[in-house]
């Protein structure tokens, strides 16, 4: 079976920076538990500012342990 990557991006302005915009697409374009980063929602982004082109990767799904950065309990 072939595997694919999908991928689609929208513009939207907003006041808050990377995670806000994130929180923003998340809660006009997904299912409400994904929008509010249900584990195992997989709802995940990369934002890119257009005023510096800055890429920041956001992840609304909380940490899967109590150690911010440690996913592996």
């Amino acid at each position: 079976m072939a595997s694919y990557e999908v991928s689609w991006s929208v513009n939207v302005e907003c006041e808050g920076g990377h995670k806000a915009a994130a929180q923003l697409v998340a809660a006009r374009y997904f299912a409400d538990r994904i929008a509010a980063g249900e584990q195992g929602s997989s709802c995940s982004f990369v934002v890119v500012s257009e005023a510096d082109q800055v890429k920041v990767d956001i992840d609304l799904a909380d940490s899967l342990s109590e150690f911010e950065g440690d996913d592996t309990l």
